[in-house]
């Protein structure tokens, strides 16, 4: 088992790319941290699909699924300034994007960048707020060498290493969804000491939720899955938003309730909860999750999602405690073991 602790293993998740789309280095650092005894790899492109143990016929196929993708941008040109024009991959807040770090992924490595904003000396009260189609990154490189080392479709992510605060929460970008990963390593990692004896384990760390979800769609429909738990985070409450909308971070896992999941499984975890006095929260989403769920679910799977608390989604500060991390590593691996029992 991994002797790296659940604040160590964000920090490794959280320093790499892995831009929707281009995720292969996402699943080198997985792999990385929980070496290959007693699994056995399905799948390793843009998406790591693994069993744990043995699979046998028969069994009830257990799927568990954190999707390993973040948001960022798409180089769309190169100006012959040496300016980067960029489009979004996934939902970005054009709130957020002056003066903000990024990096390039390019062939030939990563290049720091800023996004270019206008000082406020010479701003004007007629100024509009910045729109993504409007702005312009800076690598500090003439047009000619920025049009030899930068191609149109290098992916952009939010420059910010993991940050540990008080109180165990750390702030790093893309913890959306690198905190839902760190929990299913964790439970991946306990597994593995355990033999299954009733269920066959795969571990889904997919590609592409905050675009397409393509990773989910081509899993889910590769093997007949019983049973899936899709591990990913949601809205913490910080003052003003909304109370009904959001969980509390430090108050433990948000269990999912909506049209597309299964009920049963929310009353059987939450009531293993109740029983071994372990703290939980209800995310009750009417319609559709916004989740791979949606598409696993859909297969006739019975699922259900499993959420962590965190501050601040889609920017470059997003803030997660990381009890609400063990927290949900705990529930489920309590509820597979009773699948075990």
């Amino acid at each position: 088992m991994s002797s790296l602790t659940t604040a160590e293993i964000l920090n490794k998740l959280t320093a790499v790319s892995g831009v929707s789309g281009d995720e292969t280095i996402v699943t080198e650092t997985i792999l990385d941290i929980i070496g290959n005894e007693n699994i056995h790899i399905i799948k390793n492109d843009t998406d790591l699909l693994l069993s744990v143990g043995e699979t046998i016929p028969d069994r009830k196929n257990i799927l568990i699924d954190a999707h390993i993708d973040r948001i960022g941008f798409v180089v769309t040109a190169v100006t012959d300034s040496g300016f980067l024009k960029v489009g979004n991959i996934g939902g970005i807040d054009s709130r957020i994007l002056s003066a903000a770090e990024v990096t390039i992924c390019t062939k030939s490595g990563e290049i720091p960048g800023v996004i270019a904003v206008k000082p406020p000396h010479l701003s004007s009260k007629d100024d509009k707020p910045l729109k993504i189609s409007d702005l312009v990154i800076d690598t500090g490189m003439s047009g000619e060498t920025a049009k030899r080392e930068i191609a149109q479709g290098d992916r952009v992510y939010f420059k910010n290493t993991a940050v540990t605060m008080q109180n165990g929460i750390i702030t790093a970008s893309a913890l959306d969804n690198r905190a839902g990963v760190a929990a299913a390593i964790a439970v991946l990692l306990k597994l593995k000491e355990t033999p299954s004896v009733k269920a066959n384990y795969y571990f889904l760390f997919s590609s592409q939720e905050e675009s397409t979800e393509r990773g989910a769609k081509i899993v889910a429909s590769m093997i007949d899955f019983d049973e899936s738990y899709v591990i990913d985070t949601s809205f913490a409450y910080f003052d003003g938003e909304p109370k009904d909308k959001c969980g509390i971070m430090g108050k433990g896992v948000m269990l999912g309730i909506s049209s597309t999941l299964d009920k049963g499984l929310f009353n059987e975890i939450s009531n293993e909860c109740e029983a071994a006095n372990e703290p939980f929260q209800v995310e009750v989403m009417p319609e559709k999750t916004g989740t791979n769920a949606d598409v696993i679910g859909g297969t006739g799977a019975r699922c259900i999602t499993l959420s962590i608390p965190i501050k601040y989604m889609h920017t470059p500060v997003e803030t997660v405690e990381i009890a609400d991390i063990e927290s949900t590593v705990r529930v489920l691996v309590n509820h597979l073991g009773k699948e075990n029992a």
